[in-house]
């Protein structure tokens, strides 16, 4: 399986070890490069990591020939955003 997280805060003054610790023990091996982490507000989509994110995982879904099980981590699903129909859309995307 391969294994994405996401972390986000909503200011740059949050920290985000607690989301770190709860990825982390859920999935053990995670490689760090694999963990996007963005601190800023969640009202749109437009985070630099998260779109690099989301970036990397249509690469991934293209070149996974051998259609290895991917999945992205995160600790509570309003870490993608804090509107629940825009999460629910961007969810819906691929």
């Amino acid at each position: 399986m391969i294994t994405y997280a996401y972390e986000r805060v909503s200011t740059k003054e949050q920290n985000l070890e607690r989301q770190d610790i709860a990825i982390k023990q859920f999935r053990a091996n995670i490689p760090e490069v694999n963990i996007f982490k963005d601190k800023l507000s969640g009202k749109n989509f437009e985070r630099e990591n998260y779109q690099a994110m989301k970036i990397i995982l249509e690469h991934v879904a293209k070149a996974n020939e051998s259609k290895e099980p991917v999945e992205v981590v995160c600790k509570e699903l309003d870490r993608l955003g804090r509107n629940a129909e825009g999460i629910k859309k961007e969810l819906h995307c691929q």
